[in-house]
Order: C-alpha cells, then sequence, then structure tokens
C-alpha cells in the first residue's frame, strides 16, 4: 500500500524582508496569522535572493540554479526548456504542482508554435505549474479567496451544484496537489 502523500504549500511573498515577522521577533512588526501559519510550517530562515529582479529570482528558487546557468536574468526571459524545475520534477511523483499567482518566466520559445499565446507574453505560468488563478493588480483577493469565488459562480451561473463544487474542493485538496501561492503586495 502506498504511503499517502503530504500535501504541500509554498508561498512566495515578493520582497518582503526575512526579519519583518513578529515569528522571527520584529520589534514592531504583528503578523499573527503568518505566525501561526509559521508554528505548522518549515520557514526557510537563511534564504537569499540569488538575483533581483522578483521573476529572475523566482526561477533561481524554482529550478535550484543559478542566475548565470539559467539564464532567464530579467522578467520575461525565457527558460531554456532543457532546465528542469521543481514543477516538473514533482510531476513525477505524481503531484499535480498548482499556481496561484504569477511566476514572471516565459517559455522557451523555440518549442512553442510561432502563434501561441505564450509567445507575446511572460504571463503564463512557468512550465510544469498548472495556472489556476493569475494574480492581476486590479484584484488584490487572492490564492484559496479567489478559488472559492471561482467555485462560487460555477454554482451561481449553474454550471455546477454545490454538492458536485464541494467534490472539486474536496478533489482539490487532498489529491496530493503542491501549491505554490505567490503575493505581489508588497511590491517596490
Amino acid at each position: 500500500m502506498e504511503k499517502s502523500k503530504k500535501s504541500v504549500l509554498f508561498i512566495c511573498a515578493d520582497q518582503w524582508r526575512f526579519d519583518c515577522f513578529s515569528f522571527l521577533n520584529h520589534p514592531y512588526a504583528l503578523t499573527p496569522n503568518l505566525d501561526k501559519l509559521a508554528e505548522r510550517s518549515v520557514v526557510f530562515k537563511s534564504h537569499f535572493a540569488g538575483i533581483v529582479p522578483c521573476g529572475p529570482s523566482r526561477t533561481t528558487m524554482l529550478t535550484g540554479l543559478y542566475p548565470f546557468i539559467h539564464r532567464s536574468v530579467y522578467n520575461g526571459a525565457p527558460l531554456d526548456k532543457r532546465f528542469t524545475n521543481i514543477a516538473k520534477e514533482v510531476r513525477k511523483l505524481n503531484y499535480n504542482p498548482s499556481l496561484y499567482g504569477y511566476t514572471d518566466t516565459s517559455w522557451d520559445p523555440r518549442y512553442l508554435d510561432p502563434k501561441d499565446k505564450k509567445n507575446f507574453t511572460y504571463e503564463s505560468p512557468m512550465e510544469g505549474l498548472m495556472m489556476v488563478v493569475f494574480y492581476q493588480e486590479e484584484n488584490r483577493s487572492l490564492g484559496l479567496t479567489i478559488l472559492i469565488k471561482m467555485v462560487l459562480k460555477l454554482i451561481k451561473q449553474k454550471i455546477c451544484t454545490k454538492e458536485e463544487s464541494l467534490k472539486m474542493i474536496k478533489r482539490i485538496f487532498m489529491n496530493h496537489i503542491i501549491f505554490q501561492l505567490n503575493f505581489q503586495t508588497p511590491h517596490f
């Protein structure tokens, strides 16, 4: 019998200083909800960005490669398809990595149809991640809130019943999914 897999929630918040949380003993920052989450989580207290701006930094974090190796060194720079990333690797373990937010890493155009929309934007998810919710500046509700709103919209439009939507949510959260949840704000 296969050992049950754990779900993983990876939160990547752009440009937060490592010490600006009360759980990391900041003298004035009050972050009670993050403190509660940190109590039950793995917190990387010694993580440093390998590069700026944010997109290449996420690429470094998600590929495990230095910027001079992956060469995606500005927002929107394509990531060479020959390189793997965490999403591609966990797919091999039967996880379904999902993205709530953005990665600012475009696909390698050498492997895309010339008319593919991914050739004209860097707002596609990094290859291997399934885009669930794309962060938009005008919509500051992210992640689970948007997922719930999407499900409620499906019910309201009679696309699915309440029971079907509850099954969908259960399937999303129980089927060994890895979530990457990116927050843009604060983004200086």
